[in-house]
């Protein structure tokens, strides 16, 4: 098993590692927990048709274009045993499951690696020159990228698929993080991607668990073309969203105050953290638009460093299992001022 942040446990140690938000869930929300339990001595829906309905209208497109996953994470490995793909490009560093989703069904999977040097930037052309050289059939994406925060434009992404002009290139997008862009439009990137969907190949992952805090309920859906979401759900086993998850689609979808406001938060603590990192000298501070912040430790002992943190009353993700990062990076996730403020002092006592 790969090794994911959210798995430090000790007490009075604020997990900075897990990037979940750690806001008021939405008025109402428990009283529709409370009444699924009461639904708990029957079987949930078989294949989720409700909850797809909703999506469906949530999204501007067909009930047949949908499947449900009991969180991001198993949509990734389904696809991967569903889709006939032979070379894979996954532009690294990323989150690690998608590699090993892929490799685990004998996939030969190539890098795209962003360098540090460039901020993590995307050079388009040479990305379409690399999938071209490669014959690769599927690029992965996350948008924005988990650990680096960058995003990808939807004018990118258009050229990169016209570019390759391969026919059975296929696109997978993790966009799990997608709601904490503070200048995102919804609507605009919706019809935008489902327009392409009717000529190119493309599979959107789209998480509940980080943007609603659900993370124990475990839910997420994926939105495609045709012919990739029916070959998922064919392989797809029965009953794997259960009673909570479904009741929690609906009513979560409908919260657009809600995500509103979990943006106004998330672009306000990440403007101050990246101000109070950057006027930290022995650190290399990477632009952000998600919650959470990556930054390299330049002066000093990693080992130290982190023990000293810890120490402090926290603990931060460190990031050498990324491709292309080591033990000098690590990712922040965005917390309360307070919080925020308390690992700010804390990363200023252990460098000096």
């Amino acid at each position: 098993m790969n090794f994911h942040g959210g798995q430090f446990h000790r007490e009075n140690v604020i997990d900075f590692s897990v990037n979940i938000p750690e806001l008021e869930y939405p008025e109402g929300f428990e009283e529709v927990i409370k009444e699924a339990l009461l639904q708990m001595r029957k079987y949930p829906d078989i294949d989720g048709l409700a909850s797809k309905n909703v999506i469906a209208g949530y999204n501007n497109t067909e009930v047949d274009q949908i499947v449900l996953g009991n969180g991001a994470t198993e949509l990734i490995y389904l696809m991967s045993r569903a889709v006939d793909i032979k070379i894979a490009t996954i532009i690294q560093p990323t989150f690690t499951e998608y590699e090993r989703a892929l490799v685990q069904n004998k996939v030969d999977v190539r890098y795209y690696h962003l360098e540090p040097e460039n901020d993590f930037k995307l050079d388009k052309d040479e990305l379409v020159q690399h999938l071209i050289g490669t014959n690769s059939d599927l690029l992965v994406l996350c948008n924005p990228n988990n650990p680096t925060g960058t995003f990808i434009e939807m004018d990118t992404i258009e050229y990169i698929l016209l570019g390759v002009q391969n026919k059975k290139m296929k696109l997978m997008i993790d966009e799990s993080f997608m709601d904490f862009v503070s200048d995102y439009r919804f609507d605009r990137h919706r019809d935008r991607l489902n327009a392409l969907m009717k000529s190119h190949s493309i599979l959107v992952i789209r998480s509940m668990t980080k943007n609603f805090m659900i993370p124990g309920i475990r839910t997420g859906y994926d939105i495609g073309s045709n012919k990739i979401i029916a070959a998922m759900n064919k392989l797809k086993e029965p009953w794997s969203i259960n009673a909570l998850a479904l009741a929690c689609i609906p009513f979560l979808l409908r919260q657009n105050n809600y995500l509103d406001d979990l943006r106004t938060w998330c672009h306000g603590e990440l403007l101050f953290m990246l101000s109070k990192l950057n006027a930290i000298d022995q650190l290399t501070v990477f632009d952000s638009t998600a919650n959470f912040i990556l930054f390299r430790l330049d002066i000093g002992s990693p080992k130290e460093f982190m023990s000293s943190i810890i120490d402090g009353g926290a603990y931060i993700r460190t990031c050498e299992d990324f491709e292309g990062l080591d033990q000098r990076y690590y990712r922040i996730a965005l917390k309360s001022r307070e919080d925020n403020n308390k690992l700010i002092k804390l990363i200023m006592e252990a460098l000096k």
